[in-house]
């Protein structure tokens, strides 16, 4: 049994290491639905089809001084850039100690969002990065 916060969530963007993350959500794989339906036959079958990977979405809190200026410039910069990430998730044991290799995605950064701005909101800022998925590493 594993819980949710059992994980290390790292990216790459671009060639630059980011470091961990706080949620991973998607990369769930998918495929085409292709049926047929054969003569005489009352029902449809399954032929199968494409395989596909969701998109894959990381946030974390942000730290002005690990998230700098240029960070955020760096991630602006690589958005909608082909095949430039890769995005690791890690199982981690009940000491935290990575247990595997895990999955390994690689991708293009297509929705990179900096953190909000509220004068009269306590909420914590967060960044967030969503990848188009072209497969597994």
């Amino acid at each position: 049994m594993s819980l949710q916060y059992r994980f290390l969530v790292t990216a790459t963007v671009g060639g630059r290491p980011l470091g961990g993350f706080q949620t991973f959500t998607g990369g769930e794989t998918t495929a085409e639905s292709v049926k047929d339906r054969p003569p005489g036959q009352e029902y449809e079958i399954s032929l199968g089809g494409p395989k596909g990977i969701g998109n894959i979405t990381v946030s974390r809190t942000f730290d002005p001084d690990r998230d700098d200026p240029a960070l955020i410039a760096h991630l602006h910069g690589q958005v909608g850039r082909r095949d430039n990430s890769t995005i690791g998730k890690v199982p981690l044991d009940a000491d935290m100690n990575p247990r595997g290799s895990g999955d390994t995605y690689r991708g293009t950064l297509i929705r990179f969002a900096p953190p909000e701005a509220n004068s009269n909101s306590s909420d914590k800022g967060t960044i967030e990065l969503e990848f188009e998925i072209s497969g597994r590493a």
